[in-house]
């Protein structure tokens, strides 16, 4: 009787763990396993930068979120240096590895020049193309937030949307 019991405890336990594994489909790379390059130097602003783009300086992470298919990735930018007279801005961007059952990423990082746009109200904004991705990151309330746009998926615009919004790491 003893044994019957801790089999059916055991069957129940597997039975629970793949359940759990069929729905929480998606595993999350956690920030520590995201590679960076070893060579990152950020470079500081001048101290004639205006506050609202100085401010886009370091090292920010955060979590891309799609509401098609609520996919989730785990990501760090790092601004490392703003060059105002060219309105450009070297950048680092860095992504954990995503797995679930209808699609596969591996880690990696690149190093990408992007595009600075300062509007007249002081609004600035990072952009960049990541392959088939076109990725825009600005300042809202103190915070950074993005929005990524890819073609396929038949989403809004004609294409898949991830958001994300990105806190300051040291």
């Amino acid at each position: 009787m003893k044994k019957e019991s801790h089999f059916c405890s055991v069957a129940l336990l597997v039975l629970l763990v793949v359940v759990m594994v069929l729905v929480f489909e998606t595993r999350f790379a956690l920030p520590e396993s995201i590679p960076l390059p070893e060579d990152i130097r950020i470079i500081p602003p001048s101290s004639d930068t205006p506050k609202e783009i100085a401010v886009l300086s370091g090292k920010w992470k955060g979590s891309w979120w799609s509401e098609k298919n609520d996919r989730r990735g785990e990501v760090i930018l790092i601004i490392e240096e703003l060059d105002l007279t060219r309105q450009k801005a070297k950048v680092v961007y860095a992504w954990g590895a995503l797995v679930d059952r209808m699609y596969s990423q591996k880690e990696g990082w690149v190093r990408k020049e992007a595009d600075l746009t300062i509007q007249d109200d002081k609004q600035v904004s990072l952009s960049f193309e990541l392959g088939n991705s076109s990725m825009r990151f600005f300042i809202r309330d103190g915070k950074l937030e993005g929005e990524r746009k890819a073609p396929g998926g038949g989403g809004r615009e004609g294409g898949l949307r991830w958001t994300i919004t990105m806190k300051p790491i040291k």
